[in-house]
């Protein structure tokens, strides 16, 4: 029993990732807008209340639209593509399946971004033993690009 509570501890891990990553996208950028006193805990606020929002909906509607719970997670083994597959038929479901996967990679992409930036400036700031590395801009793409592909591998890992 305990192996199959880690198990579900940690595939659903990515989900409070995604909840809490507009957070974070928008804590991380606030050095970068105009009046961030203001519009920094604003974007935060909206943030937050918007995916608290949307997943709670989003976890209703998949509820409702389940049928007998007895027969989840179905043969696929992941709950979430069955109900889609019950209610929407093949072509529905892969359609939006292919739109669930594309979010899950934007959601990706904002971290890399926030992780990066993050990175790059505490690198920059003299607040890691690396003489600076990670806190240089590439003349040629105008990004810190030492930083971008230090977190992507260890984001890889």
């Amino acid at each position: 029993m305990m192996v199959r509570t880690s198990f579900f501890v940690a595939m659903n891990a990515p989900d409070v990732q995604m909840t809490a990553l507009p957070f974070l996208a928008t804590a991380h950028i606030s050095e970068e807008v105009r009046r961030a006193a203001y519009a920094a805990p604003s974007a935060i606020f909206v943030a937050v209340v918007g995916t608290g929002m949307i997943g709670w909906v989003l976890n209703i509607v998949a509820v409702l639209c389940s049928g007998p719970l007895d027969e989840l997670p179905g043969p696929s083994g992941m709950s979430f593509i069955e109900i889609m597959y019950k209610r929407m038929g093949k072509g529905g479901c892969l359609t939006l399946w292919t739109f669930v996967c594309m979010t899950a990679f934007f959601v990706v992409q904002t971290a890399l971004q926030a992780s990066a930036r993050t990175l790059y400036a505490i690198s920059r700031d003299r607040g890691l033993p690396d003489r600076g590395l990670f806190g240089t801009i590439n003349q040629r793409t105008i990004t810190p690009i030492y930083a971008v592909w230090a977190v992507t591998f260890l984001s890889a890992l």
